[in-house]
């Protein structure tokens, strides 16, 4: 299965999360991510964060609640840092 060789995971993307500073910490390629999507409510509005390779792309949504507050991030197995992305954005979000 093509899908045995990414490694996925989710985390909280809590209210007033610096989003800009999660991308930083999602573009650099030390961590290993391919693809990272999330909401989150900042200032009174749903932004969206979407990072692929590199690139960080930060906007306004309109998505529904249910998404709101999860961060979804896709690398290839054994080469993501879930560990250090995890403790990373855990600071980033405090």
């Amino acid at each position: 299965h093509l899908h045995a060789e990414y490694e996925t995971m989710s985390l909280a993307c809590p209210p007033e999360s610096d989003l800009q500073r999660f991308a930083d910490i999602l573009c650099d390629p030390a961590y290993g991510v391919l693809r990272a999507k999330g909401f989150a409510q900042v200032g009174g509005e749903t932004l969206e964060l979407q990072t692929v390779g590199g690139r960080a792309d930060l906007r306004p949504s309109e998505q529904a609640s249910g998404s709101v507050g999860r961060l979804v991030v896709i690398g290839v197995k054994g080469q993501i840092d879930v560990g250090g992305l995890r403790e990373r954005l855990a600071n980033a979000a405090a």
